[in-house]
C-alpha cells in the first residue's frame, strides 16, 4: 500500500511555476472582463501595482504590455498618462486573423470560402432581427450604391452596405469574424480592388441588383430569400476574385 502511494505521488512529474507577469496579467484580465473597472477607467500605476503586489516593474510592464495587445487597454503618455481600460473590438481580431493567415499561407479560395459561409447566414439574422433603423440604413446604402459615378467610390459602398447587412443581424460575434475575414481578403489579394478601379460599367448593374434583392429580403423580414440571395451574391464574386488570383487552384 505504501509503496503504491510513494509511485502515485512520483508520477506527478515536474511543476512548473506560472511567470509573474502572466499571474498579474490573468488578475487584471478577470476584473476588468467581469466589470471591476468600468471601460475607460484608469488603472493604478506602475508604482501602485508594484506596492500592492510586491512585484518588479519589469513584471508589472510586461503585464500590461500583455493586455494591451489583448485589447483590453490602452496606454497614454504624458501627465495625464497611464493605462486605461477598454473594450475589445474587431480590429484585434482582425489583428490575429491576418497573422494566422500569412502565418499559415492560407489561400484566397479558403477565405472566400468562409465569407461564403458566413455572410449569407448575417443577412439571414438580418431578416428577422433588423431594426427600423437598420433597414433605413440598408436602402440608404443601396441608394448611395447606385448614385456612385466611379469605381473607387462605388467600391467604397460596396464595403459599407455589407457592413450595414452585419450589423442588422445583431450577432456581435459574427459580425466580427465577417469584418475580419474581410480585411484578410483584401491584404490577401489585390484582385477585388482591380474590380472597381477600372471601368465597372458591366459589374455595377449585376452588384447594384444583387444589394437590391438582399436589402429587399431583409427588410421585408424573409430569411430564407435574404440567405439564398447573399449566398449567390458572393459564390458569383468569389468565382470571379478566385478566377483571377495565379497559382490557384481552379476547382
Amino acid at each position: 500500500m505504501r509503496e503504491r502511494q510513494r509511485s502515485a505521488r512520483i508520477s506527478i512529474g515536474p511543476v512548473k511555476a506560472t511567470k509573474t507577469s502572466d499571474a498579474l496579467a490573468d488578475a487584471l484580465r478577470e476584473q476588468i472582463l467581469t466589470g471591476g473597472y468600468d471601460e475607460g477607467a484608469a488603472l493604478p500605476s506602475e508604482r501602485d501595482i508594484v506596492d500592492e503586489t510586491g512585484l518588479g516593474r519589469g513584471s508589472v510592464r510586461e503585464a500590461l504590455r500583455v493586455l494591451e495587445v489583448e485589447g483590453l487597454i490602452r496606454t497614454k503618455t504624458g501627465r495625464h498618462g497611464g493605462a486605461f481600460t477598454t473594450r475589445p473590438d474587431e480590429s484585434g481580431l482582425s489583428r490575429f486573423v491576418s497573422l494566422f493567415v500569412r502565418g499559415r499561407s492560407v489561400p484566397i479560395r479558403a477565405l472566400l470560402e468562409a465569407r461564403t459561409t458566413i455572410e449569407p447566414n448575417l443577412a439571414y439574422l438580418a431578416a428577422v432581427n433588423h431594426t427600423a433603423a437598420d433597414a433605413a440604413a440598408l436602402n440608404e446604402a443601396c441608394a448611395a450604391m447606385e448614385a456612385a459615378t466611379d469605381g473607387i467610390a462605388f467600391g467604397r459602398l460596396n464595403v459599407a452596405w455589407h457592413y450595414c447587412v452585419a450589423n442588422a443581424s445583431h450577432n456581435e460575434l459574427l459580425v466580427a469574424f465577417l469584418l475580419s475575414i474581410s480585411s484578410a481578403i483584401a491584404e490577401s489579394s489585390d484582385a477585388h480592388a482591380r474590380m472597381f478601379d477600372a471601368d465597372f460599367a458591366e459589374i455595377r448593374g449585376a452588384v447594384v441588383r444583387a444589394h437590391r434583392g438582399v436589402t429587399d429580403a431583409v427588410v421585408r423580414g424573409q430569411p430564407d430569400a435574404a440567405k439564398r440571395r447573399m449566398e449567390r451574391h458572393l459564390t458569383a464574386y468569389a468565382d470571379t476574385i478566385a478566377g483571377t488570383e495565379p497559382g490557384e487552384d481552379q476547382r
